[in-house]
């Protein structure tokens, strides 16, 4: 019994210690983070729709307590923003990046993420 647990824990043992003829940690590790990434674009386009509506709701609710030019300029504002985030991942589909470019990639996101709020 010791020797099939000796035997199945060796394998991954080796990709730990980079003793394993598949890629080495680091580039294992670039390999997660692109996928990760990619997840996160995939991912995008409904984020972006479902936040527009929980946006517009939010003015409905709030048009008789916040003036509605300031509500309405709220509103467009966030359009923009999330139409811009879009054209981010449209740009990302047709870019098709590899594993290289995750961290410009990433970036770009991020700036995207920080101007939605």
């Amino acid at each position: 019994m010791a020797t099939v647990v000796e035997h199945t824990l060796s394998p991954s043992m080796s990709i730990l210690d980079g003793s394993m003829n598949g890629p080495q940690p680091e580039e294992r590790l670039r390999q997660i983070e692109a996928e990760q990434l990619k997840l996160l674009y995939a991912q995008a386009p409904i984020a972006f729709v479902i936040s527009v509506v929980n946006a517009t709701i939010l003015v409905l609710f709030l048009r008789s307590e916040v003036p509605v030019s300031t509500l309405v300029t709220w509103w467009i504002s966030l359009v923009g923003i999330y139409i811009a985030r879009l054209i981010l991942v449209w740009r990302y589909r047709q870019a098709k990046p590899d594993v290289v470019e995750t961290r410009q990639w990433r970036i770009r996101f991020f700036i995207g993420v920080v101007y939605a709020g």
